[in-house]
């Protein structure tokens, strides 16, 4: 392992890690890591070379190497990616978190002006999975703890492949959000997560389930150290 932008990369190269298959896999639009980074600052950074580094929406948040970003729904704390805005529903989203309660929307988009949905809610009513993704599709049980990702079509829990979805097919200007979803170019937050959250990765193609488990398991091991 090594430092990237004062982010520990997984499995080894700088410019490469544990969002595209230490290079294997292209297309990444975004990559952050937030447990196991060097500072709070660091944890904001865009490692896939893209630059689509993260903004704060209505302050900092708590943050240590160990926890990574440790979102409180009361806060009403988001982040966001300003360059990271979806044509249609060729993308892929996964990310990693833990001791997530509360029932929030964990990142994504949730513009109704234009019609658009990308959202993963890792707890619905305490008892399931919620997909967006212009349709809705739920999968028991919930998750408090691991990894869940939107391939397209696809669903994904811990990198296994769970059914489908049908994709969007209009646009949105409201950015990526992380630890709630956004719902306009502003951009405003909404349906915010009490979670940690330890790595997020977008990535502009519809993946593979092969892809998918890779980029999964080397989150998954980030998240163990």
């Amino acid at each position: 392992m090594l430092l990237y932008r004062g982010v520990i990369t997984f499995p080894a190269a700088s410019g490469n890690g544990f969002w595209n298959g230490d290079g294997a896999i292209a297309d990444t639009y975004g990559a952050w890591l937030a447990k196991e980074a060097a500072s709070y600052a660091a944890s904001l950074l865009d490692l896939s070379g893209e630059t689509n580094d993260l903004l704060e929406g209505n302050g900092a948040i708590t943050w240590s190497a160990a926890s990574g970003w440790q979102f409180a729904a009361a806060d009403s704390k988001f982040l966001y990616a300003p360059g990271v805005t979806f044509t249609g529903g060729d993308y892929t989203i996964i990310i990693q978190f833990a001791a997530e309660t509360g029932g929030g929307q964990i990142c994504g988009v949730n513009d109704t002006s234009a019609g658009y949905s990308l959202i993963i809610t890792p707890s619905k009513f305490g008892n399931r999975v919620r997909y967006n993704f212009g349709s809705t599709t739920n999968k028991t049980p919930e998750l408090a703890a691991g990894n869940l990702a939107i391939a397209g079509t696809s669903v994904y829990r811990n990198g296994v492949n769970e059914g489908g979805i049908t994709k969007e097919d209009v646009s949105t200007t409201a950015p990526f959000g992380i630890g709630a979803v956004t719902r306009n170019s502003t951009p405003s937050g909404d349906s915010y997560v009490s979670a940690h959250i330890y790595s997020v990765v977008v990535n502009r193609s519809i993946l593979d389930d092969a892809d998918v488990a890779t980029i999964a398991t080397d989150m998954a091991a980030l998240a163990a150290l």
